[in-house]
């Protein structure tokens, strides 16, 4: 971009941060409701990052702004400058609170979710034909045509900015306000009718960026790609913030912040999933030789500064959490986006960032003993799914990498996946093998995680094959009460009950609860599954009084060593109902089965 389009006049819309009602989805017009202490933090953050002198939000560039009367547009405004009110060079006479920008009137829809407001339609005789569609029905006691306000406010703006389209003085202007009519700003701000079909989200806390082509003021047109002028750039020094984006390609350097962090974000982003980004992925990368992705992954700062200015030029979203997450905040890019960071970014495939993906993912593979590792699983699978493609496809440099199949083999196996996890295993065993020799650690690590598919797949015999081949290697290179093989010794007692074998199994369990108990302590998770699987076969022998037992005292274990919601409490509270049953103690019965359910409902979702 030229030094004089880069002056050509700006209009910055930002909508408010989250309220109760925006994050419960609920139409919120003429309503005075006041930002969640989430969304003054978004506000916040944004400021830190975007407001300021040669930073996006310039004030000493604006000619004018616009502010919604709602109280949440108000306070959004006043943290957003904050500090910087006193660079605004004649400030009374530059800020608007107007109607003009507020919010869409809901009127008897006010305070309603989508799903509501068509029920109330529909119970009132309307919409037979059709769904309801606010840009064409309107609101029923509200508004049904906001475009005379909106072209109204144009006007305005464009009586602003036009003597100063040529950059013969910063013009810019800021609108603050909401997500409704500020998407309806944009499409009459192109000419085109708000009921036009032109997909636009607008986060709380987000920003966006309107302005002319050609320096015409009758060429309204919508900025997607920003450079800083060079008025400006000549005053900063090196550390400070940059982002040379240009479209129709945006540069894969940025600097952020100081110059704490110089990096390729999008390049990297190219060799995992487009959704669901977060810093507890990428901080594996620390340790790669790339300076720029050790300061992104420094620490969580550093990531958060690149990311909300990808954010602040609409090229990433920051995602709505779900009921359950863990881990920090999660981000998404638009499949387009993500399409062009492969081809345009990365125009030769660097086998060395799909290596380091690979390995991101892979070190992020929680073991099923630590708390909520479903939750952080079930965030992996799709970059999981990404990383498998490009295996098969040869696209990633897999030497010394036999760890990674290895955790990717016990990834798949906890989804399910049994024949991708089948796969890494073996992947993984053959690269052990020809690395280490047949009887490392490593090799015999696999051989056992192999026997635990097999058990699943129902391949009882090939299971049991692999359990006393690691356990024979396990002696071999280990002390007879190594937690590995009692590890093993357990899975051989799950395994022989499952065939039968119950004398079998319970001298395996006694033998692993014992070596537990000694190595580990009585109130280790280890030790308290296999007095779980004790309880669980002495319920299958009829020796209800010794299951009842063990039950009780792997439950209070885990609710010591766990917590009382922990899905390995839930699974040994139902085994207990059942037991109540057996019993005919149907009210305790009753009393677990309840405590399971709400539980899982409360784990899984209902």
């Amino acid at each position: 971009m030229s030094a004089q389009n880069a002056l050509t006049p700006r209009v910055f819309l930002f909508r408010h941060g989250e309220t109760d009602w925006a994050k419960l989805g609920r139409s919120t017009g003429t309503t005075e409701i006041e930002l969640k202490r989430t969304g003054a933090a978004q506000v916040s953050s944004a400021a830190a990052i975007l407001v300021g002198p040669g930073k996006l939000l310039d004030p000493r560039r604006f000619e004018h702004i616009f502010v919604s009367p709602r109280k949440r547009a108000r306070q959004t405004f006043n943290l957003l400058l904050g500090p910087n009110f006193g660079l605004i060079e004649g400030i009374k006479g530059k800020l608007t609170y107007t109607e003009d920008i507020a919010e869409w009137n809901y009127g008897d829809y006010e305070g309603l979710k989508n799903s509501e407001i068509r029920s109330l339609r529909q119970e009132r005789g309307h919409d037979k034909e059709r769904r309801w569609d606010i840009w064409t029905d309107g609101c029923e006691g509200g508004e049904h045509e906001i475009t005379e306000r909106l072209d109204r406010l144009i006007s305005q703006i464009r009586v602003i900015q036009q003597p100063y389209m040529h950059g013969e003085k910063p013009a810019d202007v800021l609108l603050v306000a909401h997500g409704l009519i500020l998407r309806c700003f944009t499409k009459r701000w192109i000419g085109l009718s708000i009921d036009n079909p032109l997909p636009i989200m607008f986060e709380p806390g987000a920003i966006s960026v309107l302005s002319y082509k050609n320096n015409d003021i009758d060429e309204p047109a919508l900025h997607i790609g920003l450079a800083l002028p060079e008025e400006d750039a000549q005053e900063r020094t090196e550390e400070t913030p940059t982002i040379p984006i240009e479209p129709p390609i945006v540069s894969g350097a940025y600097e952020v912040n100081e110059g704490v962090v110089k990096a390729k974000l999008l390049k990297l982003w190219a060799y995992f999933d487009r959704q669901d980004l977060w810093f507890d992925l990428l901080r594996h990368a620390n340790s790669a030789d790339d300076k720029w992705i050790q300061k992104l992954t420094e620490d969580e700062l550093n990531f958060n500064e690149a990311i909300a200015l990808l954010c602040a030029f609409g090229l990433v979203d920051p995602d709505r959490p779900p009921q359950q997450q863990v881990g920090s905040g999660r981000y998404s890019i638009h499949s387009c986006i993500h399409s062009w960071t492969l081809s345009m970014l990365n125009k030769e495939w660097d086998k060395s960032l799909a290596r380091l993906a690979f390995t991101c993912v892979a070190l992020e593979v929680p073991s099923t003993d630590e708390k909520d590792w479903w939750l952080l699983q079930r965030r992996l699978l799709q970059h999981a799914t990404q990383q498998n493609i490009f295996i098969v496809n040869g696209k990633v440099d897999i030497n010394e990498l036999d760890w990674a199949f290895h955790k990717f083999g016990n990834f798949y196996a906890d989804q399910g996946k049994l024949a991708k996890a089948e796969a890494m295993y073996i992947r993984a065993m053959q690269g052990y093998k020809k690395a280490l020799g047949p009887d490392h650690i490593s090799i015999l690590d696999t051989v056992h995680n192999l026997g635990i598919l097999y058990k699943k797949q129902g391949k009882l015999a090939k299971a049991e094959a692999m359990y006393i081949r690691a356990m024979q290697g396990y002696k071999k290179a280990l002390e007879p009460d190594h937690i590995s093989i009692l590890n093993t010794v357990n899975n051989l007692g799950i395994l022989y009950k499952k065939q039968g074998k119950l004398a079998e199994a319970e001298a395996m369990y006694i033998r692993a609860m014992q070596g537990y108990e000694k190595a580990l302590g009585p109130d280790h998770i280890s030790t308290l599954h296999t007095v779980n699987n004790l309880g669980l076969l002495y319920a299958d022998q009829g020796k209800l009084a010794e299951a009842e037992a063990m039950y009780i005292r792997a439950i209070q274990g885990y609710e010591k060593a766990l917590g009382p919601d922990h899905i390995s409490i839930l699974d040994t509270v139902h085994n207990l109902g059942l037991l109540y049953a057996d019993q005919g103690k149907l009210a305790e019965a009753e009393a677990m089965y309840i405590r399971a359910l709400q539980g899982n409902e409360e784990a899984f979702g209902p």
